[in-house]
């Protein structure tokens, strides 16, 4: 099995760090079409839900860091590159960091 990592990966810096961004959906897609990967297509499928169900969740829980996490592994629509121009996920991430320090929350594994 091989995934194109210009589909599923997307890598860049983000106020001097160096963060990784995963484009989930586009993984579990990469994975569920693979021929060899069969078997995997019901538990991914149970995921994609179960990952849909928590993005609605952390919508309702309001909290600025769990919003940065759902952004970069594209859980938001926000977040999405083929969706929502760069620049503009940029400013709703950096937004979003900034509401971070405000609210004086502790970021871990966000590249902030």
């Amino acid at each position: 099995m091989t995934i194109d990592p210009e589909i599923a990966f997307d890598h860049r810096v983000t106020k001097g760090n160096l963060s990784w961004k995963v484009h989930l959906p586009n993984l579990l897609e990469e994975i569920l079409t693979n021929p060899t990967t069969g078997a995997l297509a019901m538990p991914l499928t149970i995921l994609g839900h179960t990952l849909h169900e928590l993005a609605e969740l952390a919508i309702e829980i309001d909290d600025p860091r769990l919003h940065l996490m759902m952004l970069d592994l594209t859980l938001y629509e926000a977040g999405d590159p083929n969706k929502t121009d760069p620049a503009e996920i940029t400013r709703i991430r950096n937004l979003l960091i900034d509401q971070c320090e405000q609210l004086n929350l502790k970021l871990k594994g966000t590249g902030a």
